[in-house]
């Protein structure tokens, strides 16, 4: 699978978990808050674990690569107070070089042998109320850390071991990034929760060559293994290439797919794609979830599979406030899992939407997070399920759970959320002429997938002196070089076009709703052509 296959049994993770943790339990108080910032690999897993032994809280992070990368991780430094970074030789003086004030925590390798006695370390402190910290992506500078709770952690692990059917005679394939909720609780803390082996690589290897994923499956005779709608497009993509691999995928019993929407079309054409290599389309297990409730909220399952339905569905009402995007057909994310309850609230009420009228999907679960670090929230915990309004739309069909959208403007493209901000900021860096003038950013559904537009504000005198072409060729070079998507468009229009609340706050799901029915008026097109 890469250049270089390591393999851990449990026996040896244990012995090397109970070595670190022995280490940072002399030298880190428990509750105290520990970054870990590796690359893809065994050495996180570890480092984890360790920290979880030794009651400190694990703090999941991405190697920064990019300056408003460093800007977050600067925040977050700021936010939770690290006590000690955790890293390994060969990212250190990286990992150094990124703290805005090398004094603020102390920078460590793990992967170096350690010369002190090794004692054992007892299981975690029960009156420890924290896991770790999951922090989400954040408008700029700004990320928000999911407090994960011991409680919240088991019961989601115990969610997904049944709401998947896995056992022990199980098998997992996963390439996920390791500091988020999907790669981390799915890919890697839920085999070791349950006890079945694990091939893990990295995003990079599957990026750079998707068929890897269906030939590690192959490899192992894995059961188990997914990820969001795009992996499974881009294996689409080379499956005439894959033909000539003779792939045997017929033990793949859940192909669970969730991050993003999911498209019936994506799961009739890799069905149909791989049924020669033994892919069953009841393999599929399309699941819902967010970091607020740990991870899984709703999935399909054996008993109870994803219902495709018809947009034009009667079931469905079309006299909310929020109407469904024109789509042909609509997938199911399943039932609630196990222990979780979600319920549909009307916009702007508490009051309970009927079934199949669009509404905010809200959760109540063991799993769902007691709040934000340094913000938590003052529902009561200890044995009472908390509840959520996540921010998303969607209905109930007897007892199904579609999704529809987003009632917040997160932008989310193949599984990242992306704050519209973000985008907005960096179209102002890029020309300091419209610093002064209003933009958003949202998403759309286009062929490939979800899209992302960028609306611009240009006043009459700054249009005299800016050239709209250039304009839009740096902004999306910006945007792509920041946040890794491309514009699918650049409106510039007339100052005070976009659409605004009473208050006169800009309104980014009007000005998208203005978008998609052409009521935008964009300047001198013909420049742009």
């Amino acid at each position: 699978m890469t250049r270089a296959e390591l393999c851990l049994t449990y026996g040896q993770l244990f012995r090397r978990v109970q070595q670190l943790a022995s280490d940072i339990k002399r030298h880190i108080p428990a509750g105290q808050r520990v970054l870990l910032i590796y690359p893809a690999g065994l050495e996180f897993i570890c480092a984890f674990y360790a920290c979880v032994l030794a009651d400190v809280v694990a703090v999941p992070l991405p190697l920064p690569k990019a300056d408003d990368k460093m800007q977050r991780l600067a925040h977050v430094i700021r936010d939770c107070a690290p006590a000690a970074i955790l890293s390994q030789t060969a990212t250190l003086d990286q990992v150094r070089a990124l703290l805005p004030d090398p004094m603020q925590a102390t920078v460590v390798a793990t992967d170096i042998a350690f010369e002190c006695e090794q004692t054992i370390v007892s299981p975690c402190n029960a009156d420890l109320e924290v896991a770790f910290l999951q922090y989400t992506s954040g408008s700029t500078g700004n990320p928000k850390g999911v407090i994960v709770g011991h409680d919240n952690l088991l019961a989601n692990l115990k969610q997904i071991e049944r709401a998947f059917g896995h056992t022990r005679d199980s098998s997992g394939v996963i390439w996920l990034p390791h500091y988020h909720d999907m790669g981390l609780i799915g890919g890697i803390l839920q085999p070791l929760f349950v006890g079945f082996p694990v091939t893990l690589f990295s995003p990079i290897s599957f990026v750079q060559r998707p068929l890897r994923w269906l030939q590690a499956i192959h490899k192992y005779r894995s059961t188990t293994s997914g990820g969001p709608n795009f992996a499974y497009d881009l294996c689409l993509a080379k499956a005439d290439s894959a033909k000539s691999l003779g792939l045997d995928l017929s033990s793949w019993a859940v192909a669970f797919i969730g991050a993003e929407p999911v498209k019936a079309d994506t799961l009739d054409t890799f069905a149909a794609a791989f049924s020669d290599a033994g892919f069953r389309r009841s393999a599929f297990v399309p699941c819902y979830g967010l970091a607020e409730a740990t991870l899984l909220v709703a999935s399909a399952n054996r008993e109870r599979p994803a219902e495709i339905i018809e947009s034009t569905d009667a079931r469905i009402s079309r006299t909310q406030r929020f109407a469904l995007t024109a789509k042909d057909r609509l997938v199911s994310s399943g039932v609630a899992a196990e222990g979780t309850d979600v319920r549909i609230a009307r916009i702007d009420s508490d009051d309970l939407s009927e079934d199949g009228e669009v509404g905010e999907i809200v959760v109540r679960s063991p799993s769902v997070s007691s709040g934000y670090w340094n913000r938590r929230t003052d529902a009561p915990h200890g044995g009472h399920p908390l509840s959520i309004r996540t921010g998303d739309l969607g209905f109930l069909l007897d007892y199904q759970l579609f999704v529809t959208g987003r009632l917040v403007d997160l932008i989310v493209i193949r599984g990242r959320n992306i704050f519209p901000e973000d985008i907005e900021a960096t179209a102002e860096q890029a020309e300091q002429r419209l610093a002064h003038e209003c933009a958003v950013a949202f998403c759309v559904e286009g062929d490939s997938g979800e899209e992302v537009v960028l609306v611009q504000e240009i006043s009459a005198r700054t249009l005299r002196s800016v050239d709209l072409r250039e304009t839009r060729e740096l902004v999306s070079h910006l945007v792509l070089q920041h946040h890794g998507v491309c514009l699918s468009d650049f409106v510039p229009v007339k100052t005070g076009s976009l659409a605004r609340t009473s208050s006169g706050k800009i309104s980014r799901s009007a000005t998208r709703q203005l978008y998609m029915a052409r009521k935008l008026q964009p300047l001198t097109t013909s420049k742009l052509d």
